[in-house]
Order: structure tokens, then sequence, then C-alpha cells
């Protein structure tokens, strides 16, 4: 029985360790802000692959696809 628990609890390890992981989410963009995340291939920010545009109304847009490597931009909406 223990033998049989410590292999179960070895494969999960194992599958853990081995999943990819999901992109990263973008920022949230607060009410009253326009907001801009634009996603890169690497950390030198070298290639767009992607962007979120929020524009006042709080509608997404999104171009392409996102990644761990971001910047986010955000903007006061005029009164």
């Amino acid at each position: 029985m223990t033998r049989r628990l410590f292999v179960v609890l070895a494969f999960l390890a194992a599958a853990i360790l081995v999943s990819p992981a999901a992109p990263a989410a973008a920022r949230a963009c607060k009410f009253g802000y326009e907001c801009y995340t634009t996603f890169y291939s690497n950390p030198s920010h070298t290639t767009v692959v992607g962007s979120l545009h929020e524009d006042c109304q709080g509608e997404p847009t999104m171009v392409g696809t996102r990644s761990g490597f971001k910047t986010f931009q955000e903007y006061p909406c005029p009164r």
C-alpha cells in the first residue's frame, strides 16, 4: 500500500513539473482608464506577438497572442 502511494505521488509530482505553464494574464485596467498591453516573444521585447487595448468603456480588443513578456500602459479617460 505504501509503495503504491509513493508511486502515485511521484507520478503526480512529475506531471506537475512537466506540464506547461499558461500564458500570463494581462493586468486589470482600472475604471476610468484606457489601457494598452503589448506582448512580446522574449524578455528583451524585440518582437511583438500580440496586444490588448481596453477603451474607456471597458471594451477589450485583443490582437495576436498573449505571452509572459509584456508591457502595460494606462491613461486617464477624458471627463
